[in-house]
């Protein structure tokens, strides 16, 4: 359900729409006791929500990584990279999009670090390589 939902953004699926099966399938993550995998999809829900119901506001979205910083790093210090570089890809997308590239830059350097914590790195598709190459020409 995570995959499903991190492949309909990458698509470029309606933001209303994913926002909908976060809610639905979220909950059914939580009905069913899957809280791993709801942990999982926080990145994307986090992302869909700057993404649609945000202005242009670059100290939200500072104040919003800032806030971030201590769940993230309890997320590597527990193991669970993957979480922990997928929100650290998807607030770098977000930066991106609004035009905080510095911001976006910094992001996929913290990801970086903890992708070399693991063996297989996420790829999410292509996405990353295509949103590290665009942030790092931005600069």
């Amino acid at each position: 359900a995570s995959r499903l939902i991190i492949i309909s953004f990458i698509a470029g699926r309606n933001l209303e729409e994913i926002d909908r099966d976060i809610k639905t399938l979220g909950g059914q993550m939580i009905e069913y006791k899957q809280f791993i995998m709801h942990r999982m999809i926080f990145p994307i829900k986090h992302a869909v929500l700057n993404l649609s119901t945000s202005s242009y506001d670059p100290s939200f979205l500072v104040r919003q990584v800032e806030e971030q910083k201590d769940e993230l790093a309890q997320s590597s210090g527990k193991k669970h990279f993957v979480a922990t570089s997928e929100t650290y890809f998807f607030y770098g997308v977000v930066a991106y999009m609004f035009g905080e590239y510095a911001l976006a830059a910094e992001m996929v350097e913290k990801r970086r670090e903890v992708d070399a914590k693991v063996l297989r790195r996420p790829i999410l598709y292509g996405m990353v390589a295509f949103y590290d190459a665009l942030t790092f020409l931005a600069m």
